[in-house]
């Protein structure tokens, strides 16, 4: 479950935003080391964050985030700080906007005895609107370089199409 919300605060000349985001499993069977059912136990995770956005002449953007993060599995729990931030780029002469953001900076997590260090990863994307005389299209390419792990890339597409005179719905088709 995700929630979020941004607006604009001319004083700061910029935009503070917060969101949270909740996830959530079934249930798991609690085994002991005989193989004895003890019941049942659920892992649930969930992470509140607070940015600030700045645009800038030209166009660009930037921006930078604080987030806790809190992971529960059984009766142990873990949690701690985590920093992200970006930058967006727009092309005036063509509708291209390049990126790069950097995801989950922070301390490793303890559980029980054991440090793990957070999924932290730099991105680096590119969106492209094709427009059309009716329609656009919007084309997303990204791809990602996690600190453990190998790099991936993500392919996106949106098809905002009328559904009435003031309604619009969107179709997207990913890739990664």
């Amino acid at each position: 479950d995700h929630l979020a919300y941004a607006h604009p605060v001319p004083a700061l000349k910029g935009t503070l935003g917060a969101s949270m985001t909740l996830y959530y499993q079934d249930s798991l069977d609690l085994v002991s080391n005989t193989n004895q059912n003890l019941g049942r136990y659920s892992v649930h995770s969930e992470a509140w964050s607070l940015g600030y956005a700045h645009p800038f002449e030209g166009g660009a953007s930037a921006g930078l985030g604080v987030k806790y993060v809190q992971e529960t599995i059984y009766d142990r729990r873990s949690g701690g700080p985590a920093f992200d931030g970006g930058a967006l780029f727009p092309f005036k002469e063509r509708p291209l906007v390049v990126s790069a953001v950097f995801r989950n900076l922070g301390p490793s997590r303890r559980f029980i005895n054991v440090d793990e260090d957070l999924p932290a990863e730099l991105a680096f994307g590119l969106a492209y609107d094709w427009k059309g005389e009716k329609h656009s299209l919007l084309s997303s390419l990204e791809a990602g370089f996690p600190y453990y792990g190998a790099p991936y890339a993500k392919l996106g597409f949106e098809l905002p199409v009328p559904v009435g005179e003031a309604a619009r719905a969107a179709f997207r088709l990913g890739f990664k």
